[in-house]
């Protein structure tokens, strides 16, 4: 039973760190050793080494983390137990909304009375605020959202999140069987802008000997960090934002945190698209 700090004391930063490494764990059901969680922890959230170290304790005394040889070296192999992931009480959510075309009038009234926010701008807020890591869950992902009445301002957004020295992760379906020439225009970008090693694309999707679908990706998901997400029916293709009826949800908090985790977990299962 916990003793030194119980878990409505944890310092909000170390909530943040420990949801961070458990995300990392996530995906290495072998565990990490405490060197490799220092050496690749990842800029999200901003923490010294001391800081790090001084969480993977507090995660122990707490039951968040257990240590294989019972140590805290540097070689120590730390697991991620089945406690869930710290919640905090700030977490907000704003309902967001694409109007397809012959119902604007009501449906504009309805989004107004109830403040919900146009899917285009659900889509920029998210990806103009990412820092360090852009992830991108979009199944039939197409080239026309950028056309003019789709999201026109999508590939300067893009430009400008490469420019900050974020990384962007898309996970899509049919990448290498004939989806290819959709995504394409994103590599273009990456590379004339020379950011190829800051781009990384994967493709989750499995058919038997006769074309049966076994297993595919169909979630929507715009992640930025793990601070602010969009989830929901649309993404990124012309007919989300202008034909099709959409409804989705703007998520700010440490809820976002396990987004990230299901979504670097499917990346694992996926194959890196060259």
């Amino acid at each position: 039973m916990p003793t030194a700090t119980s878990r409505s004391d944890l310092p909000s930063l170390n909530k943040r760190i420990l949801n961070r490494i458990r995300i990392m764990l996530g995906a290495e059901s072998e565990g990490m050793s405490v060197t490799d969680i220092l050496s690749n922890y990842p800029g999200e959230i901003p923490a010294t080494e001391s800081e790090i170290r001084e969480t993977i304790r507090l995660g122990v005394s707490e039951g968040y983390f257990e240590l294989k040889d019972g140590s805290s070296s540097g070689n120590s192999i730390v697991q991620t137990t089945h406690r869930p992931l710290m919640n905090e009480a700030n977490a907000k959510l704003d309902l967001v909304l694409s109007i397809p075309r012959f119902t604007e009038m009501g449906m504009e009234r309805a989004a107004t009375r109830h403040i919900m926010l146009e899917t285009r701008e659900a889509f920029r807020k998210v990806i103009s605020e990412t820092r360090s890591i852009l992830r991108i869950s979009s199944p039939f992902l197409e080239h026309n959202v950028t056309h003019p009445e789709g999201l026109p301002d999508l590939i300067d957004l893009i430009k400008y999140t490469f420019e900050k020295g974020c990384e962007i992760r898309v996970l899509s379906r049919e990448i290498r069987s004939g989806r290819r020439k959709e995504i394409d225009w994103l590599r273009d970008i990456a590379s004339r802008e020379g950011y190829s090693a800051k781009l990384k694309m994967y493709d989750y999707h499995h058919i038997s000997a006769r074309s049966r679908i076994l297993s595919s990706t169909h979630a929507k998901l715009i992640i930025a960090d793990d601070r602010v997400a969009y989830v929901g029916s649309a993404e990124l293709r012309r007919n989300s934002l202008v034909s099709n009826f959409e409804v989705g949800c703007l998520i700010e908090g440490p809820t976002v945190q396990g987004l990230c985790e299901v979504f670097d977990l499917m990346t694992s299962y996926a194959i890196r698209v060259q």
